[in-house]
């Protein structure tokens, strides 16, 4: 028996068309960063939706429990506008998030200080690993190098928050086996990735929760569709279409990076 969790994958919300703000600075990165109002309108929505929804996972969930439905809502990169911004719309609706952090940029630039990761674990919010330096592709990565990312970046964060990290998502939604047995070795138990489905599966050693990648683009009517723990054409359509981009990630491997970056530009 599978939950379902419906997840939603944002990244930064920033103030009008300020992308330097928050998170990554690429043309790829700017993509994902979605105006406040829009995103305050789309909690907003969701709201009146499912007003009871249940956004906090239990500490020891139990795939076998029926009748079970959360919304997750979770934010990758370790962007400054986690605090400046997004945990604070959440919580006037009485929600949470879940946000990954890129442990090498904590304190740069646009990216969450020691200090606003602990003031966020204060709040109630979750807190995982993005891994270390948020390589372009994971999977392709030796053992080694797979494991020092996943174990460092849980290091580093565990002594910020003083918690063991067992949450973590995929950076650029690479998976493979491979990372996946890696990042258990590094005591994480809830790995989230980029794959559009809203059943939570148990895997080889920890459980793996896909998302519904948000960006400018998205309506928001789209958004509340894809939250929803009924099945319909948003997240029908969003399915085929990462399954139809992994088939080229496969095909073209390193390749299809250079060209998306040279799309983008």
């Amino acid at each position: 028996m599978n939950i379902i969790a419906p997840s939603l994958l944002y990244h930064d919300i920033i103030d009008s068309e300020r992308f330097e703000d928050s998170g990554f600075n690429s043309p790829d990165a700017d993509i994902y960063k979605i105006k406040k109002e829009v995103f305050r309108k789309q909690l907003s929505l969701i709201n009146d939706r499912f007003p009871l929804i249940e956004t906090r996972l239990p500490d020891n969930l139990n795939l076998s429990e029926q009748n079970r439905h959360y919304l997750l809502f979770t934010f990758d990169d370790g962007g400054k506008s986690a605090i400046t911004y997004t945990a604070t719309l959440l919580e006037y609706f009485g929600w949470v998030g879940y946000f990954f952090i890129t442990t090498n940029k904590i304190g740069g630039d646009g990216f969450l200080s020691a200090e606003d990761i602990q003031e966020l674990h204060g709040r109630g919010h979750f807190i995982g690993s993005h891994s270390h330096t948020h390589p372009d592709n994971i999977s392709v990565l030796s053992e080694p190098d797979i494991l020092q990312e996943w174990e460092t970046s849980c290091l580093i964060l565990r002594d910020i928050i003083g918690k063991d990290i067992i949450y973590a998502s995929i950076p650029g939604g690479f998976y493979s086996k491979k990372v996946e047995s890696l990042a258990a070795r590094s005591g994480i138990q809830y790995l989230f990735t980029s794959e559009p489905i809203k059943t939570i599966k148990s895997g080889n050693s920890v459980h793996l929760i896909g998302r519904y990648a948000i960006n400018r683009s998205t309506k928001n009517r789209s958004v509340v569709e894809l939250a929803s723990v009924k099945s319909n054409q948003h997240q029908i359509f969003q399915a085929l279409y990462w399954n139809l981009k992994k088939i080229f990630k496969l095909l073209l491997g390193e390749v299809y990076i250079k060209i998306r970056r040279i799309i983008l530009k």
